[in-house]
């Protein structure tokens, strides 16, 4: 449940961050590296909690039981906005929880076995008629699996998606040859890359991918609003002192300012965000729109979560 405290400890304790995922992932990550600068100096500890589980409802769920004391914050990433239009919660994000900052956004790829007979995202619809069943598309639980369902619509039907857990037996399988093509964070890519195992076919971000990766075409230009991204965000529950709110959104702000923190976010493939609540609020809305229109186009129905 990650990190642990002594009893003496607790007493100098600041506050806590839950962790939608299991300790070791790359959001979990972020968590330590934010505990470990915040309030330094102060003589108080945040504790990092790991609650995964449900598309992040396990985490949701126990956050919502707590005190809005603005003691317990929520790190979430963009599968948080998804969940809300492709399961049926008996929450609601955008009332239960307050923002409190975007921390960082971050890229994601559309990359090919090196073997694929494809250098562009045009290659692949050109496959995908040729070869009996089409392509078969690798996808996680979420973002990438609407994504993978997506470029199917796109393709013409010519798209299996197939499913993975987690990110590492689904990189595997790709470099294995066991499937075609994956949605994968940008940090995955560049060691594959450079091993000739996998090649980079286009860039799903709104905006120009971050050197060296820039001249990568966006799929929003060849596939309309064709687009995705990842992101760590911290919310607190809804109702939580507004002094508390602010204080925590300026003492995040800080951190993020410390070179080393944004050293470490960016080499993990994060581009630092930052401001005020707002900004994340806005992005939130902006993501569900998004996502609930994607959902409308497959045609999917909420899935209820048991």
């Amino acid at each position: 449940m990650g990190l642990l405290l002594p009893v003496a400890a607790l007493a100098q304790l600041a506050g806590r961050i839950v962790v939608p995922n299991a300790a070791g992932g790359t959001l979990d990550g972020v968590a330590r590296l934010l505990a470990r600068y915040m309030f330094e100096g102060q003589g108080t500890s945040v504790m990092v909690e790991n609650r995964p589980g449900g598309d992040g409802t396990v985490a949701t769920h126990y956050v919502l039981r707590l005190p809005a004391d603005g003691r317990t914050l929520l790190l979430v990433s963009t599968s948080f906005a998804v969940s809300s239009t492709t399961h049926a919660l008996d929450f609601d994000i955008q009332r239960d929880l307050q923002p409190v900052i975007k921390i960082a956004s971050g890229e994601i790829f559309l990359v090919a076995n090196a073997a694929l007979d494809a250098r562009t995202p045009d290659d692949l619809k050109r496959l995908a008629q040729l070869r009996p069943g089409g392509l078969n598309c690798a996808a996680l639980p979420g973002q990438t699996t609407l994504a993978c369902e997506r470029l199917g619509l796109l393709l013409g039907g010519g798209m299996v998606t197939i499913p993975f857990q987690s990110v590492a037996p689904a990189i595997n399988a790709l470099v294995a040859g066991h499937v075609d093509v994956m949605f994968t964070p940008r940090a995955a890519a560049p060691p594959l890359v450079a091993s000739q195992q996998i090649r980079i076919l286009a860039s799903t971000t709104s905006g120009p991918p971050a050197p060296p990766y820039q001249n990568l075409p966006l799929l929003k230009d060849l596939w309309p609003n064709m687009r995705m991204s990842t992101s760590a965000s911290v919310y607190v529950i809804a109702g939580a002192p507004a002094t508390a709110v602010a204080s925590l959104n300026r003492e995040l702000n800080r951190v993020l300012a410390l070179p080393e923190v944004r050293a470490t976010l960016q080499d993990q493939g994060y581009a630092i965000v930052g401001g005020s609540p707002e900004v994340l609020a806005a992005s939130l809305a902006d993501e569900i729109g998004y996502y609930r229109q994607v959902v409308q186009d497959l045609k999917l129905k909420p899935e209820a979560l048991r």
